[in-house]
């Protein structure tokens, strides 16, 4: 049966959706955009398609719901073995994805530093070292309030690239002549 869906996989297009994708598209568009529900629960997408989308499916579902996000232009949200919801709250899902990269970043950076202990370290490994440590500065609780202030005081939509830096450097001139 494997076999089976390995031959099938390699006889669609580029961009042709499984059967059961194009499924799961359907029972999330159907019920958070036409019917306007809150949620598509879990146990309804899992029937949909007969297999469970916390398990098994979860590469389609994950899948389906991208499809979904981008050409409803909406944000859809994981609810802790519920199901998938429509949300408006960016702030929220901007500070879950902060933390999480944050979080991602420490760990990962930590078990670096353990393994290395006293090793050579190569000028492609520091770099790569010293751009995670500039995440993890960037990625702070109160980082984004830096930024907040500048934005608000300038009366700015967004900030440059070059200014969002310059917030992030140690006490130097750029800040003090600010």
């Amino acid at each position: 049966m494997a076999e089976k869906q390995k031959t099938e996989a390699k006889r669609r297009g580029p961009f042709e959706l499984s059967s059961d994708a194009r499924i799961l598209y359907n029972v999330l568009e159907t019920a958070l955009i036409k019917e306007g529900n809150e949620l598509a629960s879990y146990q309804q997408l899992s029937a949909a398609i007969g297999r469970d989308v916390q398990k098994d499916a979860r590469g389609l579902l994950a899948t389906a719901r991208r499809l979904v996000q981008n050409e409803h232009k909406i944000l859809l949200e994981a609810v802790q073995n519920t199901g998938i919801k429509r949300s408006d709250d960016y702030e929220g899902a901007a500070d879950k994805t902060r933390e999480h990269v944050r979080r991602t970043i420490k760990r990962r950076a930590k078990e670096i530093g353990q393994a290395i202990n006293g090793k050579d370290v190569t000028p492609i490994l520091a770099a790569k070292l010293s751009i995670m440590n500039v995440i993890m500065l960037f990625s702070q609780t109160k980082a984004p309030q830096r930024l907040i202030e500048t934005i608000q005081q300038r009366k700015l939509k967004e900030l440059s690239t070059a200014d969002t830096l310059r917030l992030f450097q140690p006490e130097s001139k750029a800040n003090q002549d600010k």
